[in-house]
């Protein structure tokens, strides 16, 4: 009835990405963004249905367009930080990742990422932090947990 109603554009395009058909989010989603160009939710679904067709450029390029005003958009920003980190715009990632953790310090992911973008630039000091920061609440598993530890033993 309503082919812009965005709950229901939202709900559609998370099942279709549950059911791994990222060209059906593709088909749903590109008509409301052509309307709303403007809309984060739209091209933070779409560019999740890139990624899950292994296309990260062009995930990135979507998210990149036009990016919302961090409050009220903080997923948006962090997948656009983690995209920017996967393709080696480490300074921008940085960037991104600090004004995540500036607005939500309880987010151990940023921390995490914030780690690892300063990793890359060659920033140790200030990396070890973000891994403590990360560590300290409790909330990483796995490799990610396991990565952080170890950069903190390794940093001192």
């Amino acid at each position: 009835l309503d082919p812009l109603h965005t709950g229901a554009l939202r709900e559609l395009a998370a099942l279709y990405l549950q059911q791994g058909r990222p060209q059906a989010v593709e088909a749903l989603l590109a008509p409301a963004l052509a309307q709303t160009p403007d809309e984060p939710a739209w091209r933070l679904l779409l560019a999740g249905a890139k990624l899950a067709g292994n296309q990260t450029e062009a995930a990135y390029g979507l998210l990149n367009a036009r990016i919302p005003a961090l409050a009220g958009h903080h997923d948006y920003h962090a997948v656009l930080a983690a995209l920017e980190q996967q393709l080696g715009h480490y300074d921008t990632a940085a960037g991104r990742y600090a004004a995540l953790v500036r607005e939500d310090a309880a987010q151990a992911t940023w921390w995490l990422g914030l780690g690892l973008a300063l990793d890359a630039r060659g920033r140790g000091s200030e990396a070890i932090t973000a891994y403590r920061r990360a560590l300290n609440l409790n909330q990483l598993d796995g490799a990610a947990r396991a990565h952080a530890e170890q950069r903190v033993a390794a940093g001192g």
